[in-house]
């Protein structure tokens, strides 16, 4: 899948934002033209091998040209589905597009103690507006700390009647601040735990985004507490399922791409370098996922089969940064002491 950033401003300041990097303090940001939104959606459908796109942020439904970028893709018989990645606080002046067959809303729905009551008010307002319009919708929330709880969510959700909740454990936004994953997961374990006891009661399933939590930090007792979910037990499709993650390819409104945001500043090239957005694709998986696959972050990992074979990924390939560099610069030297010899 693609994505295309409309713009770096953004109407909240997440704690645990992911795209920080593009959004903090500046003293200028960087918003799309009409004409750079046409050259990259061009770029995205030339091959015919994206029919699903993204609109990120920053906080995409500020920029002023939103509704016309909304209209374009409605109009292009080759995108099949948009999917715009939304808090849902600026969503009232764009609900008719937005029920149109083709769109899919994802809102990430923060604390009101992160964003103020009047902002998740607004949220509230415009998800029930959606929903009894039958927007295509799906509720996500970001877990980014100790302690973290989604009651205040859970009114909206019955409200809504929504059987689902995307479930994220979020990365540190700061390289300054990762630390050994598996750590990060054990601290957030029980907290995630917590929260699935919780959305139980009320007959919601989890489904796990990117930064899986590895399999082997939870046990088959733990996974038990919630065998009412059947086969949508969150925990059991961990222990069934690949979690490693294919290339997301995010565009900026200059036409830099990147990985994901969070290999952001390891993998920026420029679209124009490229043919397609296979071609890109693929630059990706030579040069960052053939490399992650022979890192890991602890030496337990190192025996385990589910790693050896895959299936999963420890977590966001951002805390392996250092070690696909490494790895690379190792095996770029050896290649080139061989040619000489």
């Amino acid at each position: 899948m693609a994505n295309i950033m409309l713009t770096e401003n953004c109407n909240l300041r997440c704690p645990y934002c992911f795209a920080s990097e593009f959004t903090g303090k500046k003293a200028r940001k960087r918003e799309i033209s009409l004409e750079q939104f046409r050259a990259i959606l061009r770029f995205i459908l030339l091959d015919g091998s994206e029919r699903h796109l993204g609109l990120i942020g920053g906080e995409p439904t500020v920029h002023p040209l939103f509704g016309q970028f909304l209209q374009i893709l409605q109009d292009d018989e080759r995108v099949e589905a948009l999917t715009v990645y939304t808090n849902g606080i600026a969503l009232e002046k764009y609900i008719e597009p937005l029920l149109s067959s083709k769109m899919r809303l994802l809102i990430n729905c923060n604390n009101p103690a992160d964003i103020g009551e009047t902002s998740f008010a607004r949220l509230s307002r415009n998800v029930k507006t959606l929903a009894a319009g039958g927007a295509h919708l799906t509720l996500g929330i970001n877990v980014y700390r100790q302690g973290f709880e989604a009651s205040y969510l859970l009114p909206l959700l019955e409200l809504f009647q929504a059987p689902h909740l995307r479930f994220s454990l979020s990365i540190p936004p700061h390289a300054t601040d990762l630390k050994d994953p598996l750590q990060r997961f054990r601290a957030l374990k029980s907290t995630m735990l917590a929260l699935f006891a919780q959305l139980r009661e009320h007959h919601i399933v989890p489904h796990f985004d990117c930064n899986f939590f590895p399999p082997c930090l939870f046990t088959a007792e733990e996974a038990a507490q919630f065998d009412g979910w059947g086969a949508q037990n969150p925990l059991l499709t961990l222990k069934s399922r690949a979690t490693g993650c294919a290339p997301v390819i995010d565009i900026m409104p200059d036409g830099t791409a990147v990985r994901c945001f969070g290999l952001s500043e390891s993998t920026k090239v420029n679209i124009r370098d490229f043919a397609t957005i296979s071609d890109l694709r693929h630059y990706y998986l030579r040069t960052v996922d053939a490399y992650a696959l022979n890192c890991y972050y602890d030496t337990s990992c190192a025996d385990c089969y589910k790693y050896k074979t895959a299936k999963c990924s420890a977590g966001c390939l951002v805390y392996k940064t250092k070690m696909i560099k490494a790895l690379k610069e190792m095996t770029e030297h050896a290649a080139s002491q061989g040619y000489k010899n």
